[in-house]
């Protein structure tokens, strides 16, 4: 069966609007929209090469990992020093950082094309205080340390958090767990809210830790 077009960057971004208002969140996509898409384009041209599927469609990573970072997005403090673990080529934290320019972020990835990558976006948006970081977290000495770590798909809870605690030294973590490919007991893990995503099609949740 032959699959139907895909929505243009227009349509995707007039839902998008729609449903950060439905959410609550009130950021402004005609200050930061500009940049957002020009990263999105950019991804979607390079995604195979990089070895990523984020997203089989435009729609899906606009309901996905786009509108998953933003919503992470809204409950991070201001003006913090982030890490995103395992960012792939910008996910979720590139997203953060155009959307919440006042946080200072570093891009943690382990394969160099994508470190170049997320190099190159950042200087051609003139992003500043944002640093794509290589890194194989837990096959190699990482002595960058943040206050907080973030994260999308970094294999479970569990594993976010024992990074995040013991090798980035961090106090806090959000992380965008994908309930459904990341299985996990969430027992005795040191979690303060848990927010469910309205999102209908995926068993989303962020986790809020305090370690």
């Amino acid at each position: 069966m032959k699959r139907p077009p895909d929505i243009s960057w227009e349509e995707g971004f007039d839902w998008l609007k729609e449903k950060l208002k439905a959410s609550h969140i009130s950021y402004d996509l005609k200050i930061f929209g500009p940049k957002l898409k020009a990263y999105l384009a950019a991804f979607e041209k390079e995604a195979q090469a990089l070895n990523l599927t984020a997203a089989k469609s435009r729609f899906d990573l606009l309901a996905g990992p786009v509108y998953e970072a933003l919503f992470l997005a809204k409950y991070l403090p201001r003006n913090m020093t982030c890490a995103d673990l395992g960012t792939g080529a910008g996910f979720p934290g590139l997203i953060v950082k155009i959307a919440r320019p006042d946080l200072r972020i570093f891009l943690v990835e382990g394969y160099p094309p994508r470190v170049s990558f997320m190099k190159k976006i950042v200087k051609e948006l003139a992003l500043e205080d944002v640093y794509p970081y290589l890194c194989h977290v837990g096959f190699q000495n990482c002595p960058l340390k943040v206050s907080l770590v973030l994260a999308r798909g970094y294999g479970s809870p569990s594993k976010f958090l024992k990074h995040g605690r013991e090798i980035f030294g961090a106090s806090q973590g959000l992380y965008l767990w994908r309930k459904d490919v990341e299985k996990c007991s969430l027992k005795k893990l040191p979690i303060k809210p848990v927010y469910c995503l309205p999102i209908s099609s995926r068993p989303v949740e962020l986790l809020v830790f305090h370690f």
